[in-house]
């Protein structure tokens, strides 16, 4: 005998009337999907057919759907000689259909190709909505002729990126670029499998030759950091190319990938005017903050100063990181990060040629040549203020350890001020602070890892602080006064547990100050023209947190 389903058992199935001499039971001539859970008898007499020829149900089938739509608006001066003769509108839009994978559809994320692609079009704006659509023809409905608003509802994931370029004449360039995959709904209802991508682009203004080039040059190195983020949620900054940018004052980027490490946002802004240059950066949740100021009393240094304390304060960096144990990702981010934004707008050998020729100025234009020995004792950096604070986790499930965690916090700037009076007369003080505090875990000398579920491991927190202030003050075109003050002062604290208890505390740290007043050096290295004399004395231009 046949078997009579109850609805919950069938998933969506039509009647097909039976043929003019068939004598099978209604019941047996359900048109199965291929997810129901309908099954045969195996005692029973009645043999269900799945040829198309007998006329008693249908297979679901499988079909898939290519779509585009896209609209447009074109920069008047973008149409070319042909398209102008022939009254080609500058604004159009494009809808197209295919049951074959014809249409250029992307294949992988490249925010790159799509901007390359834009601007070489002379778009000024567009729009597209893009993608692959499968769905199950029950052939209780017609075949899908297109596609109309899609809303995605199950195993649904988004890729995004997002840029915005601002010129320093003020025009604006954003993109928007958008994966989506997943199982969604059509408007009638159809469950469908999407695969689409999502673009929108506005430029307010046409851009000049150059501004295209750069844009252009941009877009090339974009791909290259989309595709290493969204595969294992990595960044290389110093690859993207901020510093080659001379035409762009601003610049604004977001990628989120679907999962894993890149299912973190991440999001760089970058800033270059007259004033001031400045970088943020979210990465993992890791927070970065770099101002530096282009104008001011720290440009009285040199290009040789300024080359030495930048290998020194990166050098410090990393010194911070091996002690605070952060990660190659975090450290290099730091590294680059300080790197870009000190880097010269002019090649270092332009600047040294300049410096050769013309003495040190005040920011007022004030030539303050007489005092240029002295000035050597300065960093010769731009000032600037650095902060990067890490995500703060708590990996050990001991309730009674809730006041551990994992930390790294990174903190140091520069200031320096001045002021002129009579004819050779200048006053200059330069401020560098610096401070640092992480926590961490280690494993046990005899283990290779840190054993949270038996408790064996070691707890570390570390600390330090330090300052340097460099004074000088001319008279009458003569050095009265050259001094350095400088502090510094770290902890470390190491507890060790073996199984939970707590087997050493060990403490260690220390606290220094020290006045250095080199103004009989600096007078006597100015008349013999023996710079190495000061830098002798004065030893670094930096501070020295851990100095004992």
């Amino acid at each position: 005998m046949a078997i009579t389903p109850r609805i919950s058992e069938v998933g969506s199935f039509q009647f097909i009337k039976p043929g003019r001499n068939s004598d099978e039971p209604l019941t047996d001539q359900l048109a199965r999907t291929t997810d129901s859970r309908l099954k045969a008898a195996t005692n029973s007499s009645l043999q269900h057919s799945s040829s198309a020829d007998d006329g008693t149900y249908r297979e679901p089938v499988n079909r898939t759907l290519w779509q585009s739509d896209q609209s447009w608006t074109r920069f008047a001066g973008s149409l070319n000689d042909t398209e102008v003769i022939n009254g080609v509108s500058p604004e159009g839009r494009e809808q197209l259909v295919s049951a074959s994978d014809s249409l250029n559809i992307p294949k992988n994320f490249r925010p790159g190709a799509v901007l390359t692609d834009l601007l070489e079009r002379g778009v000024s704006q567009f729009s597209s909505t893009s993608g692959r659509y499968a769905y199950a023809d029950d052939g209780v409905r017609p075949a899908l002729a297109e596609v109309g608003n899609v809303r995605l509802k199950y195993g649904y994931q988004e890729e995004t990126f997002s840029l915005k370029l601002t010129t320093h004449s003020g025009k604006q360039l954003t993109l928007n670029l958008t994966h989506q995959s997943g199982w969604g709904q059509n408007d009638d209802g159809r469950a469908l499998e999407v695969d689409q991508w999502l673009v929108g682009f506005t430029l307010d203004e046409s851009l000049s030759k150059e501004e295209q080039e750069e844009a252009l040059q941009l877009a090339s190195s974009l791909d290259k950091l989309a595709r290493r983020y969204l595969a294992n949620g990595m960044l290389d900054l110093e690859n993207l190319g901020l510093d080659k940018l001379q035409q762009f004052s601003a610049v604004s980027l977001d990628l989120k990938g679907a999962g894993g490490e890149s299912s973190d946002l991440l999001r760089i802004e970058y800033r270059n005017d007259d004033e001031q240059r400045s970088l943020n950066v979210l990465l993992h949740e890791d927070k970065l903050k770099l101002d530096l100021s282009k104008a001011g009393w720290a440009q009285l240094g040199t290009e040789a100063q300024r080359q030495d304390s930048l290998k020194e304060y990166l050098t410090l960096i990393e010194q911070s990181g091996e002690r605070g144990n952060a990660d190659k990702q975090q450290l290099d981010l730091m590294l680059d990060a300080f790197a870009l934004l000190h880097k010269p707008e002019q090649h270092p050998q332009d600047l040294a040629r300049q410096e050769q020729e013309q003495p040190p100025q005040t920011p007022t234009g004030i030539d303050v040549g007489f005092a240029r020995s002295g000035l050597t004792a300065l960093s010769g950096l731009a000032d600037f203020s650095f902060s990067f604070q890490a995500q703060v986790s708590k990996p050990n499930p001991d309730a009674q350890r809730n006041n551990e965690k994992i930390s790294f916090g990174l903190n140091f700037a520069q200031d320096t001020r001045g002021e002129t009076g009579d004819a050779g007369s200048l006053a200059v003080e330069q401020t560098q602070a610096y401070q640092f505090k992480a926590s961490f875990y280690e494993p046990l000398p005899w283990l290779e890892l840190v054993d949270f579920s038996k408790q064996n491991y070691q707890y570390i927190e570390t600390e330090a602080r330090a300052t340097e202030v460099t004074s000088l003050r001319y008279e009458d075109f003569t050095l009265q006064h050259a001094s350095q003050q400088s502090q510094n002062e770290w902890h470390e604290r190491r507890r060790t547990y073996v199984l939970g208890s707590l087997d050493s505390d060990v403490s260690e740290g220390d606290k220094n100050q020290d006045i250095t007043n080199f103004t009989e050096a600096a007078i006597l290295a100015e008349r013999e023209q023996q710079q190495q004399l000061l830098d002798d004395l004065l030893g670094s231009r930096i501070p020295q947190p851990w100095q004992r």
